[in-house]
C-alpha cells in the first residue's frame, strides 16, 4: 500500500509538470534546494501581483497563465530536490565511486523519466473515467484495467532493458544494493510523511 501511495505521489508531481525530463543537469541537493527557493520566490511575486488585480482582471488568461507557470516551476523544483536526495541515498547505500555515479545516474534518471511517463498515461486514463460525471460502461472500466496490466508489462520490459545497460557499468552486487536502496528510500519517504519527526533515510550497516 505504501508503494502504491508513493507512486501516486510521484505521479502527482509529474502531472504538475509533465516535462520532468527537461532537467538535463543532475543537481546536487544544495543546487536543487536553491532552484526551489528561487522558484518559490518567483511564485510568491506572481501570487502577490495576481491577488492585487481586480476580480475582473483576474479572469484574464495572461494573468492566470503567469501564476500557473510559476506554480509548475515550483512543482518541478520540488521534484528535483526529491531526486537529488534519492541519488545521494542510493550513492551512499551502494558505495558508488564518483566515476560510477557519474556514469550510472544519467542512465538511471532516463529510465525513471520513461517509467513516469508510461505511468502518467495510465493514471490520466483512470482519473478521467473515475471522475466522469457521465455514466461509464463496464467495458470502459475493464479497458482501463487492461491498460494497467499492459503498462506493467511495458515497465518491466523497460527495466529489463536498462538493467543490461547498468550491468556494463556496475557489478551485480552494487546493482542489487541499488535496487534495494531504491525500494527502501520510497518506504522511508512515506514513513517520513506519516511521522514528520522521523530522521532522514540512514545508511544501514552491511
Amino acid at each position: 500500500m505504501r508503494q502504491l501511495l508513493f507512486s501516486l505521489l510521484l505521479l502527482g508531481l509529474l502531472m504538475v509538470n509533465p516535462n520532468v525530463s527537461a532537467q538535463n543537469k543532475l543537481l546536487s541537493v544544495a543546487e536543487a534546494k536553491e532552484q526551489l527557493k528561487q522558484a518559490q520566490e518567483q511564485f510568491d511575486i506572481e501570487k502577490r501581483a495576481f491577488d492585487a488585480l481586480s476580480n475582473e482582471k483576474k479572469k484574464d488568461n495572461d494573468a492566470r497563465k503567469a501564476l500557473r507557470e510559476a506554480g509548475k516551476k515550483v512543482g518541478k523544483s520540488r521534484f528535483e530536490v526529491f531526486k537529488a536526495h534519492k541519488r545521494d541515498f542510493i550513492r551512499e547505500q551502494a558505495n558508488l565511486s564518483s566515476e560510477e555515479a557519474d556514469r550510472f545516474f544519467p542512465i538511471y534518471e532516463e529510465m525513471q523519466d520513461s517509467i513516469l511517463r508510461l505511468n502518467d498515461k495510465v493514471q490520466r486514463t483512470s482519473k478521467r473515467l473515475l471522475r466522469s460525471k457521465k455514466e461509464v460502461s463496464d467495458s470502459d472500466y475493464l479497458a482501463a484495467i487492461q491498460l494497467r496490466i499492459e503498462n506493467a508489462a511495458k515497465v518491466a520490459e523497460l527495466q529489463k532493458e536498462y538493467c543490461e545497460k547498468f550491468k556494463k557499468i556496475l557489478s551485480a552486487k552494487k546493482l542489487l544494493l541499488i535496487y534495494d536502496a531504491d525500494a527502501r528510500f520510497s518506504h522511508e519517504m512515506m514513513n517520513r510523511k506519516e511521522e514528520p519527526n522521523r530522521p532522514a533515510p540512514y545508511r544501514q550497516e552491511r
